[in-house]
């Protein structure tokens, strides 16, 4: 059996913050940061002159602008500039000047991510609505993101080591021709409160760094629900699967989900559904997403 999830050592993959266990200074709050490697969110600490909260997010922005060491980056420097912060109630709400279209999705939901978890730190403030350009922030299908708060993203965070996890995971994306699935192996770093399949849906849809694999499950797909019972892990998924789905790729899709789900430990078999309904075929091929999928060793290109 392909398995593949060792032992617990310690964003997005993607957030690494301070150290609880470290002496902070009194009154700091965390900047976050991009690292160099553009993957990861890096908390720094900073302790806040302003005492009133719109003042306060404010300086708080200012820090997020540079980067105060060489190992982290601005999530906002050289991308977009800040024409106006403004609060009302306990939301505060930031408009930003910028190209979106030269960010990745993965980069673009480090900087909400880096913008939430810095901004919501002042007393009183719950959450933050982000514009750019005048329209509010929208995921890969177009969707607005609304009132942002910490708990919106996937990698949720303590500020103790201990509540992460790092791990090495097999993901399954389309070989350089299209014709198989190549595999890649990643090292993420996520709280523990994220399910271990969440971690493995995010990774396959940002898709792989490697120039010679492509992602082949749709941006757009949003994870509904996700559990795992008998060795069954029930995938739900909105429709994007179904529409966002590439004409001829519908196998190679739903394979890069099930051979990288069933490399988990203690998943034999994966059961799709979308929007909760499993009686659904896909694309010309009508491939039925009916029954449960095991793992396809046929579908994975050999490496000489």
């Amino acid at each position: 059996m392909r398995r593949l999830w060792p032992a617990m050592l310690a964003v997005i993959l993607l957030l690494s913050a301070c150290s609880a266990k470290e002496e902070r200074p009194e009154g700091a709050v965390y900047i976050y940061y991009q690292n160099l490697q553009g993957n990861a969110l890096v908390s720094k600490d900073y302790v806040p002159q302003a005492q009133e909260p719109r003042d306060q997010a404010e300086e708080l922005l200012t820090q997020m602008m540079t980067a105060p060491d060489t190992d982290v980056v601005s999530v906002l420097e050289g991308r977009f500039t800040v024409n106006s912060l403004e609060q009302t109630g306990s939301i505060l709400k930031l408009y930003l000047e910028g190209d979106r279209s030269v960010l990745n999705y993965n980069t673009y939901l480090l900087m909400l991510s880096a913008l939430t978890r810095t901004l919501t730190q002042p007393e009183g403030v719950d959450a933050i609505l982000v514009y750019i350009n005048g329209e509010t922030v929208t995921d890969n299908s177009g969707r607005a993101f609304g009132l942002m708060r910490p708990a919106l993203f996937a990698n949720n965070a303590g500020q103790d080591e201990d509540d992460y996890r790092v791990s090495e995971i097999r993901l399954f994306f389309a070989n350089e021709s299209g014709t198989r699935l190549t595999e890649v192996t990643k090292t993420v770093r996520d709280s523990n409160n994220v399910q271990p399949e969440r971690t493995v849906m995010r990774e396959l849809i940002a898709g792989p760094s490697s120039p010679k694999a492509y992602a082949v499950v749709p941006q757009g797909v949003s994870v509904l629900s996700v559990n795992t019972r008998d060795g069954v892990c029930y995938l739900n998924l909105d429709d994007a699967f179904v529409t966002g789905m590439e004409a001829g790729r519908e196998t190679l899709a739903v394979y890069a989900i099930v051979n990288s789900l069933t490399s988990l430990d203690g998943i034999d078999k994966v059961q799709f559904s979308i929007n909760g309904e499993t009686n659904v075929t896909l694309g010309l091929s009508k491939l039925s997403l009916a029954e449960p999928f095991a793992f396809n060793i046929d579908i994975v290109e050999i490496k000489e």
